[in-house]
């Protein structure tokens, strides 16, 4: 994979873009969870599986905008 790999802040930020969301608590009622669990994945450093498949899918989304 040539693109960069997302850290869970930057998923946010382009999730909140791409929803339209204008504010993360925005973001977490259209994710169904709440703030504090985007807080928490916010917070969270390591880089796994999920970032990946996450910033591959961000990625495909832009490229298409």
């Amino acid at each position: 994979m040539n693109q960069k790999i997302l850290s869970n802040k930057e998923i946010i930020e382009k999730l909140k873009t791409i929803s339209g969301s204008k504010t993360a608590s925005e973001l977490a009622r259209q994710l169904g969870t709440e703030r504090q669990n985007l807080k928490s994945f916010e917070n969270k450093i390591s880089v796994d599986l999920n970032n990946r498949i996450i910033s591959l899918l961000i990625h495909l989304i832009e490229k298409e905008g």
